[in-house]
């Protein structure tokens, strides 16, 4: 056994003695180039595989005495991790390099060596950045090597940014350019202009910055640099985004995404993700900020960049400050504020005071704000920062307005606006503007409030039509809001009482302004072609973008149906959202292509005399609601006259709205554990407590003297919470000058009127001048899909194998169409028994010839889609419909999930499906729960399915505002449908006629099972 032992160690040792014989100086330099080669590559795997190979040759060299290229090993490591942004893996072969290029007196080396640990610290945040740039500095100096200089001078300027001493960055910045200029270094030239642009922009010279940041990205490209086009593509964004130029800086934040993730270059994918999250908070999109702030501090973490993750950290306690958790918001900023202080970062520890000072303003602390705005605005001026001492100076004003101190507010504001004016940022000076017009206000000078507020308004205008996208213009608009409601208030304030003028006027077409602008846009642009001319690989990007988001949500709603951790949840949500960005940002630039691009951003509204004139008729009323947090507005508008009247504040009628919601919402709800005596009590007392809450709505929202108009069509714009009442249950008692079986008697207002919803005016004017019917109408009346297949122990399976089982047979499914919201998903898609009579129903009004019904396996997504289907007058959809609260695009209506042969099949027609198609349909009628309904934009009403639909070309969407009951929906909708095809009444009229039919009848006069339903559209 021991000469065994003897033996296996001799062949050891001498296998390993041939193996180093094999490494010679020639072989190992060749390994060391082939290394070498990989190094220089862009993405991130061929950059790894470098460093495994450099790490094997490191000690190879050192065997053989050549110590320099043992040191060039180990630099190369550590710059490789460094630019992988792993830096703390960097440091140590950064290190050790140094000591041996010292060791040998190898200057050349000692200087890369100094310059890389200088970066990897000052991305750390250690200390010791700026000692270890000024060694290579003066090694540089010592070699008399002016290039080996200008880099070290560049490396100090961007040390000197990154620590906020913003000036005593420009001199060494500037010494570093005009070295590379003098020996012709147009890489390096372009890498300065960069930087000096960063400076520029920081300091507020927008438009020097820019120009800087564009010659650097044409000398990036010219030299074929994609790290350098990153960079200059980056800093575009951003002075694109600071000036609202919103379609330029989404040009240049994609450009620098991909580039970096190509690279792998983690750290400044962070900073991307960060400022694309600055810029959906500046356009009031909260929850998209909130995921790529979130993205971006995730990223700086895993890197160890602590100056990113403070900065993330800070932008997202905004975005939870936004999205009303203040608590949540101070606990984040507090976190960065450590951060900052331990990074002794004095311009970041400003924009945090700033932002705890904002959180104490909006929770009304003012005292509490006072003294971190000071300390905020105190740091900005002393690192000359005038973009953040307008911020602090802004909200200091605010914080002077409301605790009444009226004068110090404007001085603050009026400082604010000027710096604005300055760094020619637009997008920021809206809402200093509106301060300064509530001062006014507050202070007797109304004149002056009407005049600033237009002035903030115009602002507005010019911003929001500069966005691609009516997506980002509907979330930027929220913003506008409050100068239209601030505006109609002052205006209905001067306006003369009880008769028509010009004040009135004015306050009617700013609510009509304010209201359904990107409804209008999108309804006027779906009537042009935006794919025309489109290359077909942008129209590919765009299929493949919807399949992904379609395989997303399927996924989430299988989490959502198991029991999934809310983590992993949480993480396909957010992925969701990032490609619904992506989708967004894609459809904005097939628009911009469309030559009738200015058209399509900027469609008119009406003025008071055009709706009066060309919209309304004798038989019908316009009533038109602004809904606002300080005072609310109705106008009551016929062909000759509009009277308006002033309605209670927002959380007044909300809270009556939300008792109407929370009624019906408990007559959906089963408690397995209550008996059929307590059900029924309690569905008693949801029902009285609907009646009160109807009656008291009512009395505050309908206007006095309604009873003058008993028998005409009400055509109700409705504005904020008042989008998700039933108006036609609301209770009313008819008054003189009534006249009548009526007079005197308390009713619900479909017993006097027929009710027709509107998103806005102009928007019903644009459907109905686009709409082109035919007096000779050859289309199909009516197609009608109804019954699809959702589960594979569907009793039609059976059928199919010849069981003998009848397909039409009810199952025991649940009576009720399907609730979606925002976090919970019913998993049991139930077979909805009453949808297929109600399809019988429909069918057996219209000739054969003139129908076309699809149901079971049919009832599927490509049929829905073809021409064949969408080509008659009326869309009939009888299932279950999803509705997405927070991913409104995602809502969709449920279609067969499932193929004869029981293969799984995309079976959900989603909202961002419905804009890409073209119907040939007059009136689409959404038969499934809560239709209606969908994400809430302020001005902008509700997102949902109806408005998918009126994009799609439909002129009228039959939609609902809650969970309907299957039986009592089957009953309604034959009734409506025998108005609707055999006596030809409008679809206003119909609908009215069969509601007051089941509200006559015995077991259904409860309003819970007629008034869900809403006609949405034109009513002729």
């Amino acid at each position: 056994m021991f000469r065994n032992f003897l033996t296996v160690l001799l062949l050891f040792l001498l296998s390993f003695k041939f193996a180093g014989a094999q490494d010679t100086p020639e072989e190992v330099e060749r390994l060391f180039k082939e290394a070498d080669a990989l190094r220089a590559a862009r993405d991130a795997g061929t950059r790894r595989q470098a460093i495994e190979k450099l790490k094997e040759l490191a000690p190879r060299f050192r065997a053989l005495g050549l110590r320099k290229r043992e040191a060039d090993c180990l630099n190369s490591v550590g710059n490789l991790y460094k630019n992988l942004s792993d830096f703390n893996a960097s440091l140590s072969f950064l290190e050790k390099g140094l000591e041996i290029y010292r060791e040998i007196g190898e200057r050349r080396g000692e200087f890369a060596a100094l310059m890389n640990l200088g970066q990897s610290y000052r991305y750390l945040g250690k200390p010791g950045a700026a000692d270890l740039v000024n060694q290579a500095l003066a090694l540089a100096r010592q070699m008399e090597n002016k290039e080996l200089e200008a880099f070290a001078l560049n490396e100090l300027g961007v040390l000197f940014y990154t620590t906020a001493e913003i000036r005593a960055s420009l001199e060494p910045l500037e010494q570093a350019a005009a070295i590379f200029r003098e020996l012709g270094r147009k890489r390096q030239q372009a890498s300065l202009l960069n930087n000096i642009g960063l400076i520029r922009r920081t300091l507020g010279e927008q438009e020097a910055a820019l120009r800087l940041f564009r010659e650097a990205l044409q000398l990036f490209r010219a030299e074929q640099y994609r790290d350098g086009e990153a960079d200059a593509a980056l800093n575009l964004s951003a002075a694109y985004s600071d000036m609202f130029m919103a379609a330029e800086a989404i040009e240049y934040f994609d450009l620098a995404l991909n580039l970096y993730r190509q690279a792998g270059n983690k750290q400044r994918e962070s900073v991307v993700l960060n400022n694309i999250g600055v810029f959906y908070n500046g356009i009031g999109d909260d929850e998209s900020a909130r995921d790529y702030y979130q993205l971006s501090a995730e990223i700086a973490d895993s890197i160890g960049n602590k100056r990113q993750v403070a900065t993330a950290i800070k932008n997202l306690g905004t975005v939870s400050l936004n999205l009303g958790r203040p608590e949540h918001a101070l606990e984040l900023l507090n976190d960065a504020l450590l951060i900052v202080r331990e990074l002794k970062n004095r311009f970041e520890e400003a924009t945090v005071l700033n932002a705890i000072g904002i959180v104490y303003e909006r929770t009304g602390q003012f005292e509490k704000a006072e003294k971190p705005l000071m300390d905020a605005l105190s740091i900005f001026r002393e690192v000359k920062n005038r973009n953040g001492e307008a911020n602090a100076l802004y909200v200091l004003g605010l914080v002077r307005e409301k605790t009444g101190k009226h004068a110090e507010a404007s001085q603050f504001y009026t400082e604010a606006i000027q710096i604005r004016r300055e760094l020619i940022m637009p997008g920021d000076e809206a809402p200093i503007m509106l301060g300064l017009a509530r001062v006014a206000r507050n202070e007797g000078d109304i004149p002056r409030a009407i005049s600033m507020v237009e002035d903030a308004i115009a602002k507005i205008e010019t911003l929001r039509t500069g966005l691609p996208g009516h997506e980002l213009r509907t979330a930027f608009f929220s913003i506008g809001k409050e100068a239209y409601d601030l505006y109609i208030e002052l205006l209905m304030q001067t306006a003369s009482a009880g008769r028509a003028d010009e004040k009135l006027a004015k306050a009617f077409e700013s609510a009509e302004r304010s209201r359904a602008r990107s409804l209008l846009e999108s309804v006027f642009e779906s009537r042009s072609d935006i794919r025309s001319g489109i290359d077909a690989d942008a129209l590919e990007r765009e299929r493949r973008l919807q399949a992904a988001l379609n395989a997303r949500e399927r996924y989430r709603m299988s989490l959502l149906s198991g029991r999934s951790s809310p983590e992993k949840i949480s993480a396909v949500e957010q992925e969701i959202r990032i490609l619904l960005d992506e989708y967004h940002q894609h459809r904005a630039r097939l628009r911009s292509q469309n030559p009738q691009y200015t058209a399509l951003t900027q469609p008119r509204t009406l003025s008071l005399s055009e709706v009066q004139k060309n919209l309304l008729d004798p038989n019908t009323v316009l009533l038109e609601y602004s809904i606002g947090d300080k005072a609310s507005f109705v106008w009551v508008v016929t062909q000759r006259t509009i009277t308006g009247h002033r309605l209670p504040e927002k959380e007044v009628i909300a809270a009556q709205v939300r008792r109407i919601y929370d009624s019906f919402a408990d007559r959906n709800r089963f408690l397995p554990s209550e008996s059929p005596r307590q059900r029924s009590e309690r569905l008693a007392r949801a029902a009285r407590e609907f009646e009160l809450a109807s009656r008291s709505l009512g009395k505050m929202i309908l206007p006095t003297g309604l009873g003058e108009f008993v028998g005409r069509r009400l055509a109700i714009v409705p504005d904020g919470p008042l989008h998700f009442v039933p108006f036609a249950a609301l209770k009313f008692t008819v008054a003189a000058p009534a006249e009548g079986s009526l007079k005197g008697r308390e009713s619900y207002l479909i017993e006097t009127n027929e009710i027709v919803s509107l998103p806005s005016a102009s928007t019903v004017a644009v459907l109905r001048n686009s709409r082109g019917r035919s007096t000779n109408d050859e289309r199909r009346v009516v197609s009608v899909l109804a019954d699809p297949i959702f589960n594979s122990d569907d009793v039609r399976f059976k059928a199919i194998a010849g069981s003998g089982n009848d397909p039409a047979a009810p199952t025991a499914a649940t009576p009720t169409r399907l609730e979606h919201g925002r976090s919970k998903l019913r998993s049991d898609l139930s077979r909805l028994r009453f949808s297929r009579t109600e399809a019988d129903s429909i069918a057996s009004l219209v000739p054969a010839e003139r129908r076309l019904t699809v149901l079971d396996f049919d009832a599927n997504k490509s049929q829905v889609l073809s021409k064949n289907f969408t080509s008659s007058r009326i869309l009939h959809f009888a299932t279950h419909g999803l509705i997405s609260t927070e991913y409104p695009e995602l809502s969709g209506i449920v279609l067969s999930l499932l193929d004869k042969q029981g293969k799984p099949q995309d079976g959900f027609l989603r909202l961002h499906d419905i804009y890409n198609i073209r119907i040939d349909a007059d009136i689409v009628v959404l038969s499934a729960c809560d239709t209606a309904l969908g994400k809430e934009f302020k001005g902008e009403g509700i997102v949902g399915l109806a408005r998918g639909f009126m994009y799609a070309g439909a002129s009228d969407v039959v939609a609902s505002l809650w969970k309907v009951d299957d039986r009592a929906t089957a009953d309604l909708m034959k009734r409506f449908y025998q108005y609707l095809v055999k006596e030809e009444l409008p679809p206003g009229q119909a609908l009215r006629r069969a509601q007051l039919s089941l509200l006559r009848a015995g077991g259904t006069r409860d309003p819970f099972f007629w008034a869900a339903f809403t006609v949405q559209g034109d009513w002729k």
